[in-house]
């Protein structure tokens, strides 16, 4: 894609908008658009290195869940990592994210390292996920 996804679609899958605002223009984009061109699903990139990227942000509107399509977009990333050279692909979530982590080493990654106190530090509101207080980033890594 050439512009960002939606923010609403965004907002999906990280509930700051300022979170959000901060990364969006380091990131590049893969998209998936019904027969009418709109965007129903997005998957944020930002380029860390020249040999790491991480997947910062992927989101799949409600309806369209679990067909699919966010395990396509993340496939699409590997497969585009992989064809230039990528050695290091990341995707961090949330400790209380219980399908995220699921769905990621569905997807075929590995836990790598937490990044304590990630939430705590990055936002302003107390999160919860699962009724469970969201402090640290779990991070994934791809085994290429």
């Amino acid at each position: 894609m050439d512009e960002p996804p939606p923010m609403d679609l965004l907002l999906l899958a990280d509930e700051s908008e300022e979170m959000v605002n901060r990364y969006i223009s380091k990131c590049f984009y893969l998209g998936l658009f019904d027969t009418n061109d709109t965007c129903f699903g997005a998957a944020c990139v930002e380029p860390i290195d020249s040999n790491t990227w991480e997947i910062i942000n992927i989101a799949v509107i409600a309806d369209q869940q679990g067909l699919g399509f966010g395990k396509h977009l993340v496939g699409r990333v590997i497969q585009d990592a992989s064809a230039r050279g990528i050695q290091n692909l990341l995707v961090g979530t949330a400790d209380a994210s219980i399908g995220n982590i699921a769905f990621y080493q569905k997807c075929g990654f590995e836990m790598d390292h937490i990044r304590k106190d990630f939430f705590k530090e990055h936002y302003p509101n107390a999160i919860e996920k699962n009724g469970l207080p969201i402090k640290h980033m779990i991070v994934f890594k791809y085994p290429f």
